[in-house]
């Protein structure tokens, strides 16, 4: 349709001249003393339109001729940058399917051109970390502070060298000196998570954690594990002050109450700072949701908190959960501890009986052994110590327990009693 409407143009303007040459009439008469010519008007019309055209083509022909030169550079700088793009996107995949070797070749005809040079130095430094060559790494990693646009590129790459390398505070510095938009990204926050749980500041942990969780930048079941570990540690960090304790599970969301771990570590730090009521009190309403046994060995520690009351707690649970070897186990415990010989027998041995276990015979044998029964209480250690005798260091101290027993057949030194 354009070429169309251009041809009827074209032909309309001719047209149009004809017309005008043929009844137009005049002469022009140019001198030049002592000359005189005389042209007919259409003839120097025309003349004068072919001259324009001539010199306007002339003119344009010039001005190439002249630019020819820079032209020529400007398509072989484009072609170098062509070959440099090229050359850095095969650098990427090769890097990408583990060819570090290959990127180094590669990068090297991207480095010739300006635009592409600190794109293939931040490559050829990833390649260098790939294949462990820390020598070259650094070596790039120098060169890349001349490339000032790519400054938070390398600092994201320190940030995550130093994260792998175990040096948290160096991470830290780095991603601190991000600008605005990347230190925003969720790459740099899952990089400061990781820092920060290295270099253990909890409190910091916490709440990096759940910032990232809310963009998605973290799974559910990962920040529960992130959050079990900070409270867990930061419990432990605070059985010496009491009242951090207290502040510190005042601060636990209704999701973290739910969470057993985080609910365990801070009854066990109530325990050992002292607040054993409030860890009684906890322990009875955890039970009274769902068997923990690590709690059901504390419960039995709680030194301040009398026997009888705790036996009485301890037979509710039994009346809640009936014939579950652990609160029978626990209830030959506090029987043992009170010295109550004929109830201790009868809830250990049928706690054994339901589930047999290492550390509730070996309740049995401290109660044989506390009440002068010394040939059953060594030959219930020595069962157990050829059965299984790793587990049963794992109670906590031991003290000697062989006192009483046959001197013929004393037991093994490892036999000690546990959970006492």
């Amino acid at each position: 349709m354009k070429t169309l409407i251009a041809w009827t143009v074209a032909l309309s303007l001719a047209v149009g001249l004809g017309l005008l040459l043929r009844y137009r009439e005049g002469v022009v008469s140019i001198v030049l003393p002592p000359y005189r010519f005389d042209i007919g008007a259409n003839t120097a019309a025309l003349s004068l339109l072919i001259g324009f055209v001539a010199l306007y083509f002339l003119v344009r022909i010039g001005l190439q001729i002249l630019r020819a030169p820079g032209n020529w550079r400007n398509w072989r700088q484009a072609r170098q940058l062509q070959g440099a793009h090229a050359s850095l996107s095969k650098a990427l995949v090769a890097l990408n399917e583990g060819r570090s070797e290959l990127v180094d070749k590669l990068v090297q005809a991207a480095m010739k051109h300006p635009e592409t040079a600190g794109a293939a130095t931040l490559l050829a430094a990833r390649a260098a970390e790939r294949r462990g060559d820390t020598e070259a790494r650094d070596r790039w990693l120098r060169s890349l502070e001349a490339f000032a646009p790519l400054k938070s590129a390398r600092l994201m790459f320190i940030a995550e060298l130093a994260v792998a390398q175990g040096a948290p505070e160096q991470a830290l510095a780095s991603l601190d000196a991000l600008d605005r938009k990347a230190g925003d990204s969720i790459h740099a926050a899952r990089l400061r998570l990781r820092a920060l749980e290295q270099s253990e500041r909890w409190d910091e942990v916490l709440s990096n954690c759940t910032r990232l969780r809310k963009r998605g930048g973290i799974g559910e079941e990962a920040a529960r594990v992130i959050r079990v570990n900070a409270y867990e540690s930061l419990f432990e960090a605070a059985v010496s002050l009491p009242a951090q304790v207290d502040k510190l599970f005042k601060s636990l969301s209704r999701d973290d109450r739910q969470n057993p771990s985080i609910m365990n570590a801070a009854i066990e730090a109530f325990a050992l700072s002292g607040q054993e009521k409030k860890a009684f009190k906890l322990i009875d309403e955890t039970i009274g949701e769902r068997l923990e046994p690590m709690l059901l060995v504390l419960f039995t520690r709680l030194s301040t908190i009398s026997l009888k009351e705790r036996l009485g707690c301890a037979e509710r649970w039994l009346k809640q959960y009936p014939d579950n070897a652990l609160i029978l186990a626990t209830l030959g415990r506090l029987c043992l501890a009170e010295g109550l010989w004929g109830k201790a027998e009868t809830f250990l041995k049928r706690a054994d009986e339901l589930e047999p276990s290492p550390f509730t015979r070996l309740a049995l044998a401290e109660m044989y052994d506390a009440v002068g029964r010394g040939s059953e209480a060594t030959q219930l250690y020595r069962s157990l110590a050829n059965e299984k005798p790793a587990a049963l260091s794992v109670g906590g101290p031991a003290a000697s327990a062989a006192d009483g027993a046959d001197d013929s057949a004393p037991p093994p030194d490892d036999v000690a009693p546990a959970l006492r």
